[in-house]
């Protein structure tokens, strides 16, 4: 149990659910002095009281600042992730557009790919012919002589 409190103490005290400042004489106006003995005995075991849940709300409070810092802490890396998320799809659209404009760049490049394709193959089906001409023509003219 804790020691009795210093009368002359100016330490708040709680009584009723109200702050009140500790008087200085020994009794207290709620408990008549003719029970000094039960007085003392009260004023301790309500000091006790106090200071548990004075003890208990310092530890309350020292919680609630380390989760004031957490939650700052959190704040700052959600913003930042935010911040991050915004420009990776910056750049994701970038990239997609990007993408696209290339997409079409080969189409288009397939389409001529396949045009030339196609000449080159009339190109050597023409060739071919020539060819085949030029050969006739070397036939007949050895034939001829």
């Amino acid at each position: 149990m804790a020691e009795k409190p210093d009368e002359s103490d100016e330490t708040p005290l709680i009584t009723g659910g109200k702050r009140g400042e500790r008087s200085s004489s020994g009794s207290s106006p709620e408990i008549p002095p003719s029970k000094s003995g039960k007085t003392t005995e009260l004023l301790m075991a309500e000091h006790a009281d106090l200071l548990s849940i004075w003890m208990a709300l310092n530890k309350i409070q020292r919680n609630t600042d380390e989760l004031v810092k957490e939650h700052r802490a959190l704040r700052n890396h959600y913003e930042e992730l935010q911040k991050s998320l915004e420009f990776h799809i910056n750049k994701l659209e970038s990239l997609e557009a990007e993408n696209k404009a290339l997409k079409q760049e080969v189409s288009s490049l397939k389409q001529t790919t396949r045009s030339a394709d196609e000449k080159i193959a009339d190109l050597i089906d023409d060739l071919n012919g020539v060819t085949k001409d030029l050969s006739t023509a070397i036939n007949q003219i050895e034939d001829s002589e």
